[in-house]
């Protein structure tokens, strides 16, 4: 039996339908609004963070760049600061130390030696003694023997104070020596070339002398005669020391 839906039941059916079909379509969208913009959330999220840790990168390659460069240019400063400068002030203070020690050193050295110069030449004895009396008779004595040369008067000089000092041979007195008989040239006068004699020339032979100066070079000369007088004539066992001016000096064996 076919029964006629009310025309009310219907209308209130199409309008169930309409809704239920509104509310599903409804949900859709919802989901699908909701589910695109959640990724395209993520996926602005996503370009962000990326923007963000790009920039981060360039921010810090830049500031790695930056620091890099600071430190070269850091250090070229200090290279073009203290390279010259500092190698000229280098070199000059150590060239200043070394002149300043060198000249201490020389200073110093000059001091040690004058000192002992000085020590030397106070402490060392002189080889003889004379008076004033005793340098006038050896200097006429020698000048009336050999005055040819500085050289000859010397070796008279020599031999003189050799007797008196080196030897018991003889006298140990300079006057008792020039006064043996025989001996010697007059010790009281100059006897030649008077207007030739030098008293200041001889004292200053005879002052080298006792200072230490030997003409013969630590030979032992006791005699001496002119050059054409034989040895035989003079005394025996006679060495031939030297030959200075007109005159032979001899040793005896």
């Amino acid at each position: 039996m076919n029964k006629k839906l009310h025309p009310t039941t219907i209308i209130i059916f199409a309008v169930f339908v309409i809704v239920c079909f509104n509310m599903v379509v409804g949900l859709e969208k919802s989901d699908a609004y909701w589910l695109y913009g959640y990724a395209e959330t993520e996926t602005q999220g996503a370009h962000t963070a990326y923007t963000t840790t790009e920039t981060t990168s360039i921010h810090t390659e830049t500031a790695e760049t930056g620091c890099y460069s600071e430190d070269i240019t850091s250090m070229e400063s200090k290279e073009s600061t203290e390279s010259p400068a500092t190698e000229v002030a280098a070199v000059s203070t150590t060239t200043e130390t070394t002149e300043a020690v060198v000249k201490y050193l020389v200073t110093a050295e000059s001091v040690t030696e004058a000192v002992t110069t000085t020590v030397e030449t106070v402490e060392k004895p002189l080889r003889y003694i004379l008076t004033g009396d005793e340098k006038r008779m050896i200097s006429v004595v020698a000048w009336n023997a050999d005055h040819t040369d500085d050289d000859s008067l010397a070796c008279i000089i020599q031999t003189i104070l050799n007797r008196v000092y080196e030897t018991d041979k003889f006298p140990d007195a300079v006057e008792s020596v020039l006064r043996q008989p025989k001996q010697f040239e007059s010790c009281d006068m100059v006897l030649c070339d008077t207007y030739l004699y030098d008293c200041d020339r001889i004292s200053a032979i005879i002052d080298s002398i006792c200072d230490g100066y030997d003409p013969f070079d630590g030979e032992l000369a006791l005699y001496y005669s002119a050059s054409y007088v034989p040895s035989s004539k003079i005394a025996t066992n006679l060495l031939l020391i030297k030959i200075a001016g007109g005159s032979k000096f001899y040793g005896q064996n």
